[in-house]
């Protein structure tokens, strides 16, 4: 796992969430990093944190012992347990649920209780929100906060001030602009409400008010699996879920690379196309953008007999499709009503679209280019990196968590997921096993309750284990049977437009009631943890 922190732009953060890609703001890919920048990196043993973040540990160290001992949890400044909250993906689903579960720890005193929070995909949505703040735990603000406005972003004030508009319109005119810059402006707008252009980098000071943060993604070329460029190495980028949006006549098609290209770039144009209905209320532009819709529907599912032709023929009828597609919403825009809209849209698609059948996505610099260590692998030779979503990998960043260098005694993991529940679970378990780093056991008959989860699950960690407390978002407590469940995760399915407002309360509702419901039994192991620590501190002389 790569824990994201340097200069990546908190923009570009909420890219991995919604295209769950690029973390870090694209770079020049021919730029190559100085030997002075080469011969500034000072790396440590593989188990050693780096010396601001053993630095923030020591500092929030002494806020988690005050609240261990509001919550009359006995510990000591020498045995102060390393308890983790890890936010799961799931897009706006995952967002919204994990500031919910915050809030609640929040109000029940919990919140202080964490070393850390490590989030994968959505659930970094909300970290670089509430980030934004350098005291966000201890703002007031932040226990009513919501992710929703009502702003579009073409609305008339974002043409003139530093908004998404202003800074997309701004960005398209370097040379390194790419669709991850496209995408990280759409989606930190429309699903978070929230323009913030920080650079991770400028946290490097961060106040231990608030748990450390571990945003995490996986390097593309080190992850060897068969992922495709895309919606920048999302779950919408896999072959897999790439299937599903192809009509079954496709499937006969030889075409390969070319295929999944006109898939990838279709479903990406289907995205930009939805998102460009926010805020709306000239009555015919809805109508043009409605038929529009369709018209690109249409298109794709239109059936031609490409399998009776050549694999050269294919391509060439794949890529004229590709173009007509284009052509098809280039001449929706002309036809639009003239106005402020027609405007943002307009300058919009001039410098998306030609990206966009280019398929040109961003880059970032590898700050270990050049570093001649037998540790750094071969696939991080190269002079950039290819950040992608670790969601891909497993959707709960536990690997990040594991083993000794932030030697976690408690992972509290609250799932919003959308995969088959305990996948994250198993995952886990089978990466501990596969790179020796210790996991608890878990106990088979558990996963019996996959359909129809409990709210709370202790997984039991043994000396260097960590426990893990496993929380599932829809449950037995707010679910009646399997059906709810399956009808829940419908209702807030990741691939879907912005929620509203009201369906954004729901959902924090639930999460909070989830935590509120298990504030006990979520002290109790605290107190286990801390309990462990201690007993760990007493039998070894090793820094703990």
């Amino acid at each position: 796992m790569v824990s994201c922190r340097g200069r990546a732009v908190v923009l570009a953060c909420f890219v991995c969430v919604s295209l769950r890609g690029l973390l870090a703001q694209p770079v020049n890919a021919t730029a190559e990093p100085s030997p002075e920048t080469s011969a500034k990196l000072v790396r440590g043993p593989s188990d050693a944190l780096s010396p601001g973040e053993a630095e923030f540990i020591r500092q929030r160290k002494e806020v988690v012992l005050a609240s261990l001992g509001r919550l009359n949890i006995s510990s000591t400044a020498d045995s102060v347990p390393h308890i983790a909250l890890l936010g799961s993906g799931g897009g706006q689903r995952a967002a919204v649920a994990l500031l919910g579960s915050l809030q609640q720890m929040g109000q029940d005193d919990l919140l202080d209780t964490l070393l850390y929070i490590g989030g994968v995909s959505g659930s970094t949505w909300t970290m670089a929100l509430l980030y934004s703040d350098p005291q966000w735990s201890v703002n007031k603000v932040f226990s009513s906060q919501g992710v929703h406005g009502d702003i579009p972003w073409w609305s008339p004030v974002n043409l003139i001030v530093p908004g998404p508009y202003w800074w997309l319109k701004t960005k398209s005119k370097d040379e390194d602009f790419s669709l991850s810059e496209v995408w990280g402006v759409l989606t930190s707008y429309l699903f978070m409400k929230h323009m913030d252009q920080r650079l991770l980098s400028a946290e490097a000071s961060r106040d231990s008010t608030n748990p450390y943060p571990v945003y995490s993604a996986i390097e593309k070329e080190c992850f060897n699996t068969n992922t495709t460029d895309g919606i920048v190495g999302s779950a919408l980028a896999n072959e897999d879920s790439i299937a599903e949006i192809a009509p079954p006549w496709m499937n006969k098609l030889t075409a390969g690379t070319a295929l999944k290209d006109h898939l990838r770039i279709y479903f990406t144009l289907t995205i930009l196309v939805d998102m460009l209905d926010s805020g709306i209320t000239n009555v015919t532009d809805l109508a043009k953008l409605e038929e529009l819709q369709k018209r690109v529907s249409d298109k794709h599912l239109e059936v031609v007999p490409l399998h009776n032709l050549t694999k050269e023929k294919q391509v060439e009828e794949l890529q004229r499709r590709n173009l007509a597609l284009v052509e098809i919403v280039q001449t929706w825009v002309k036809d639009l009503d003239n106005g402020v809209y027609k405007v943002a849209v307009t300058e919009l698609m001039e410098v998306v679209l030609p990206l966009l059948i280019k398929w040109q996505w961003g880059t970032t610099e590898n700050f270990v280019y050049g570093v001649k260590d037998s540790e750094v692998p071969d696939c991080l030779q190269s002079r950039v990196l290819n950040l992608i979503d670790a969601g891909i990998s497993i959707n709960l960043p536990y690997e990040s968590f594991l083993g000794k260098k932030r030697d976690v005694d408690l992972l509290i993991a609250p799932e919003f997921s959308a995969g088959e529940m305990f996948e994250t679970l198993t995952l886990a378990r089978d990466y501990a096993a596969a790179v020796g780093k210790p996991f608890p056991v878990i106990d088979e008959q558990v996963l019996l309750d996959k359909d129809w989860p409990k709210d709370f699950y202790v997984f039991p960690g043994e000396n260097d284990q960590p426990t893990i407390v496993f929380m599932p978002l829809f449950n037995r407590i707010n679910c009646k049977d399997e059906a709810e469940v399956k009808a829940r995760m419908v209702e807030y399915s990741t691939f879907q437009r912005p929620f509203s407002p009201e369906k954004i309360a729901a959902l924090q509702e639930i999460a909070r009631d989830n935590m509120r419901n298990n504030k006990d039994a979520v002290v109790r192991e605290i107190q286990n943890a801390a309990t462990r620590r201690q007993g760990r501190r007493n039998g070894t002389d090793s820094a703990l």
